[in-house]
């Protein structure tokens, strides 16, 4: 993959830009630096808004997260007041938006593997035999295509209070989150 650049550009006169919500961002622009080709967000598949790219919560100053062929940065969008917000993988090499939940995810790189775990939250789960909801939060891992693995049962209330992975040939060999933890 050659290098790529992102100008996150706003047009004052349309709404969508106005707001953190669907639709913003579609004037963002992915500009590909050996080609000098330029695509506006809203081409590229599964957009549906990105509001504010997000960073490392170990370095500010790090947006994307590249390991092998891993090539992604992440957007954070409001959706409304009951689905609240949710995050976007742009995957630079496809490109390509993922949407990582229907709520939002936490990314959380794997340094030295081509993949990143997410903190998920889903809000409002039916719980089985009942007419109640639960907000629900779990553990899944997303590889360099994407493709996720999820540490909770589908359609269950489950509930993540943190988590520990050992790697024994990896550094760091622990990787550890606590529900919020910085």
């Amino acid at each position: 993959m050659g290098s790529v650049e992102l100008i996150l550009r706003e047009d004052p006169n349309d709404e969508d830009d106005q707001i953190n919500g669907p639709g913003h961002g579609k004037h963002y622009v992915l500009r590909n630096l050996k080609t000098g080709s330029e695509t506006d967000f809203d081409k590229i598949p599964g957009f549906y808004g990105a509001f504010e790219i997000l960073h490392d919560s170990q370095n500010k100053d790090r947006h994307f997260l590249f390991e092998g062929p891993l090539h992604l940065a992440f957007f954070g969008l409001h959706l409304n007041s009951t689905d609240g917000d949710t995050v976007f993988a742009l995957d630079l090499s496809g490109p390509r938006f993922v949407r990582l939940s229907p709520n939002w995810a936490t990314p959380i790189p794997l340094p030295g593997e081509p993949a990143f775990l997410t903190f998920t939250e889903n809000r409002y789960v039916p719980i089985p035999g009942s007419e109640k909801t639960a907000n629900c939060s779990y553990i899944e891992r997303r590889d360099e295509k994407l493709n996720h693995i999820r540490y909770a049962r589908e359609n269950s209330a489950a509930l993540c209070y943190g988590m520990s992975m050992y790697r024994s040939a990896k550094d760091p060999r622990v990787i550890i989150l606590r529900r919020g933890a910085d």
